[in-house]
């Protein structure tokens, strides 16, 4: 049987635009919305941003994940951070991060976390911009709304901030530079492990999934990711998964790759 080739989505990461992967992010968040109206003036008309109740916002939690076990979910925004920090292009971070500091209800971190995704996007992605702004204005004070209002068209540019942002990760950055310290690297992976850990122990399989798949996807010689990754895909015959894990990660120096061999050879074909 010939084997699928899975293309690798890495190669082209950082050089691409996000503002198509903005307006899917977007499409995707609120459906329904879309589907009515295909403009954003429309979807959104004449909002008072300082009069939004929560109530009254789109109701979604496709990438907002409830935690049953208590500390998880600034775990889970730790990690979140570690990825924009490794990748400012990250929008699905952005988006995550955002939501779940909407939810924390943590003011100075939602106000932190949309300036971070402001940057990124600059003059694009102003759909996603605005909607995400209108999601998180009843966690933000007047000032903080006026700021964000005012650089809805034109964008959000390092130059136009004067002061220190509480809980912005690019801010202090220059423009096309990202800091990676290797210990910080360590110690973000060595806790999204865990995390996921709690998490299959909550039973919550595919969001561990996803987390310890990001982190094999940045760093396939993680031991402990590979293993718990590994275990996961087998307990539950995921062999498509654990296939595309692999190929995408092939001359990369994976961790266990006599495991991921046998364990590619040996599933089953997955029952559809």
């Amino acid at each position: 049987m010939e084997k699928q080739q899975h293309p690798d989505p890495r190669k082209d990461r950082d050089t691409r635009s996000p503002e198509p992967a903005a307006e899917i992010i977007s499409a995707r968040l609120w459906p329904s919305a879309d589907e009515a109206v295909s403009s954003d003036a429309r979807a959104w008309p004449d909002v008072d941003l300082d009069k939004v109740e929560g109530s009254l916002l789109p109701a979604t939690r496709r990438l907002s994940p409830q935690f049953p076990v208590a500390g998880m979910q600034s775990r889970y925004l730790a990690f979140q951070q570690h990825r924009i920090q490794r990748n400012p292009r990250d929008l699905l971070a952005h988006v995550r991060r955002v939501m779940m500091e909407v939810a924390t209800g943590d003011a100075a971190s939602v106000n932190g976390a949309l300036v971070d995704l402001f940057l990124v996007l600059g003059s694009r992605g102003r759909q996603l911009r605005r909607r995400l702004l209108v999601y998180a204005s009843p966690q933000l004070d007047p000032g903080q709304r006026r700021f964000f209002r005012e650089h809805l068209d034109a964008g959000l540019r390092s130059a136009d901030i004067t002061e220190d942002i509480p809980h912005s990760r690019l801010s202090q950055q220059r423009a096309g530079s990202v800091s990676i310290v290797k210990r910080r690297d360590a110690a973000a992976s060595i806790e999204a492990v865990k995390l996921a850990r709690d998490s299959i122990a909550a039973g919550h399989d595919e969001h561990a999934q996803s987390l310890l798949e990001g982190i094999v996807e940045r760093d396939p010689g993680n031991e402990a990711a590979c293993r718990e990754l590994l275990g996961l895909y087998s307990r539950n015959g995921l062999r498509k998964s654990l296939l595309r894990t692999y190929s995408a990660s092939l001359g990369r120096q994976l961790a266990l790759p006599e495991i991921w061999r046998y364990l590619a050879a040996e599933l089953p074909d997955e029952r559809q």
